[in-house]
């Protein structure tokens, strides 16, 4: 019996980390696509560089008196 047991726990065992290795492969793949997919549309919409004021920023300098 103790064997048996043996075998089914070392199954067990496999089967989680086969289980926890395609998920983090699963995850990374996911991250690299959407990594991937961002850096094309940053790329596209950063037409102006440099320093620009928005209103986010006048509202700033508004509420800290400069």
């Amino acid at each position: 019996m103790n064997k048996t047991h043996n075998k089914t726990v070392q199954r067990r065992e496999f089967l989680k980390k086969t289980a926890v290795a395609g998920v983090a492969i699963g995850s990374g793949a996911a991250t690299s696509q959407s990594l991937a997919a961002s850096t094309d549309e940053t790329s596209q919409k950063t037409e102006h560089k440099g320093y620009r004021e928005t209103d986010h920023i006048n509202e700033y300098y508004r509420l800290a008196r400069f």
